[in-house]
């Protein structure tokens, strides 16, 4: 193959490797383009909200439909408490939940599947996340 021939096909496959798909950094970046608030819990959980109000869990495939007021990911689960006034313990792992009527139900399985019974207002992660893009699970 002749210099002009290797120069072209080095420029076409230039142009074909910048064409592809950049990967989507889930922490990072929306996977999904809306007018939605987002931020990622674990992935691929997240929470969402139209307005920051009332956050609804879970991956875009799937929405548990209990607003979080506060929420905490531990050891595989996420925990929150709804605006309901129940508490819910989802497993990342089953993709099942346990709900619970009362603080002191939520702690008992809490301590017995070993997670954190420490719940953070959703509305202070999301501010914080927004500004650090930290969360308080992953540091």
């Amino acid at each position: 193959m002749n210099s002009k021939a290797k120069l072209i096909c080095g420029f076409l496959s230039a142009v074909l490797a910048s064409c592809q798909e950049q990967e989507v950094d889930f922490y990072r970046d929306s996977p999904e383009i809306t007018d939605v608030a987002r931020m990622p819990i674990v992935k691929p959980y997240q929470l969402t909200s139209a307005c920051y109000s009332a956050w609804y869990c879970g991956p875009p495939s799937m929405r548990i439909g209990y607003g979080a007021d506060s929420i905490n990911y531990s050891n595989k689960y996420i925990n929150f408490y709804t605006s309901f006034g129940q508490y819910v313990v989802f497993s990342t792992i089953t993709n099942q939940y346990s709900l619970f009527n009362s603080r002191s139900e939520f702690n008992a399985y809490a301590l017995k599947i070993a997670v954190s019974k420490k719940l953070y207002l959703t509305k202070m992660v999301y501010e914080n996340w927004v500004k650090t893009a930290l969360l308080p699970w992953g540091i």
